[in-house]
């Protein structure tokens, strides 16, 4: 019972923020004409939509209502200084049934001489880590802007041509990005502390995080080029998946037991199955994949680090779309996807360290403790346990979202 062991409690400390922090995000597309006509497009997710309802709790509206009523009230422009007038309220628009969409438009009364300013205040008062990616476009100019608690106050020059990001800026910009993703990501971090917990060393965690990357990295770039257009439900349901499935295994692994391997993998088939009876969310050939992988474990050993290494990979894959759909929500810059899709991966593998590392070495002190280190296998298992549980309720709740 070495390091790996007990991961497990400084894992178990990890957790829990990593529940409670979930990426919060929305994103906006700005086109402003050469008559000062303003229109913009707003997407959310309908968790982040949810927490609109504490404003005003006793009123009870659809979410997609409630976001567009947000946006009217929040959202503002202005033209060299002076107030653009609303062209009506915000309108609810159709989209995937786990994001709310809405279009807000404006009449500035002719086009800026100096600036447009965009004053952007949704969600931040009832969600105070959330994060607003806008893309703004006028005849003359293109931009990204970034909108925070702190500052949510945008300005673009109106007739001034902006020089095109770098491709160094436009790196630098996706890493950051890649990273927060990331580290913000409670299923992907969940994922990550089920992987750590399979593995008897340092050395195996590196293979195994290298075969995940591989995974990711191949179906990232095949989504956020758009050479492969992936179903959001679907793949984050299967997320939800691939941590049942790397719980039970790192259950199995930490057992002195190994008779009748076979059992744990027949019941995640079989509750998973039985979930997503119903369910249109997956393709039979996307749950046939998964049911595949499951299967496997019941003929791997579970000292098998190559078995380990190849379903990283495989889970990579299916992780990679779900990187992909907040690559593709926050945009790749026009003229730089190289450099952008690039940034964006590299972030996601210097989260991905951080939190790996970070895990691992914090855990080998706790090791030390004797007490601590003679219950490390039964603290694993627990642990192991309860992401099968999470990943069982994100499986279900996503499948029939």
């Amino acid at each position: 019972m070495k390091i790996r062991v007990l991961l497990c409690l400084l894992v178990l400390f990890a957790a829990l923020p990593a529940q409670a922090h979930v990426r919060s995000e929305s994103f906006s597309v700005w086109r402003i004409d050469d008559k000062g006509h303003v229109r913009a497009t707003f997407r959310a997710s309908s968790r982040d939509a949810t927490a609109l309802q504490n404003l005003n709790p006793r009123e009870t509206v659809p979410l997609t209502v409630l976001f567009a009523r947000h946006l009217t009230t929040h959202v503002f422009v202005q033209k060299d200084g002076v107030d653009c007038k609303p062209v009506g309220p915000a309108l609810a628009i159709a989209s995937d049934p786990t994001q709310v969409a809405a279009e807000l438009s404006f009449d500035c009364g002719g086009a800026a001489t100096r600036e447009y300013s965009l004053d952007l205040r949704l969600f931040f008062e009832v969600l105070a880590q959330h994060v607003h990616f806008a893309r703004v476009t006028t005849p003359h100019a293109s931009a990204d802007f970034v909108a925070t608690p702190d500052n949510g106050r945008l300005t673009i020059a109106a007739l001034t041509p902006q020089p095109a990001q770098s491709l160094l800026a436009a790196f630098g910009t996706y890493v950051r990005i890649g990273i927060e993703h990331i580290t913000g990501g409670a299923d992907h971090v969940a994922f990550i502390i089920g992987l750590l917990l399979c593995c008897a060393s340092f050395r195996i965690a590196a293979l195994a995080l290298t075969g995940f990357t591989v995974g990711h990295s191949l179906t990232l770039g095949l989504a956020a080029t758009g050479l492969v257009q992936p179903q959001v439900q679907a793949i984050e349901a299967l997320i939800g998946f691939t941590i049942v499935l790397i719980g039970f295994e790192a259950y199995q692994r930490a057992s002195s037991k190994t008779e009748a391997p076979w059992v744990t993998p027949a019941l995640t088939a079989g509750f998973s199955g039985a979930a997503l009876i119903g369910s249109s969310v997956l393709s039979p050939i996307a749950l046939g994949g998964a049911m595949a992988i499951s299967s496997a474990q019941a003929i791997a050993s579970r000292t098998s680090a190559i078995f380990l290494i190849v379903s990283t990979a495989l889970f990579g894959l299916i992780h990679g779309f779900g990187f992909a759909n907040a690559l593709i929500e926050v945009g790749l810059p026009a003229g730089r996807l190289i450099a952008g899709l690039a940034g964006f991966n590299i972030g996601v593998e210097i989260g991905q360290i951080i939190i790996a590392g970070t895990l691992w070495l914090a855990a080998g002190v706790v090791l030390r403790q004797p007490s601590i280190r003679r219950e490390a296998a039964g603290l694993r298992q627990i642990l192991a346990l309860l992401l099968v549980a999470i990943g069982t309720f994100w499986l279900v709740s996503r499948s029939f979202a």
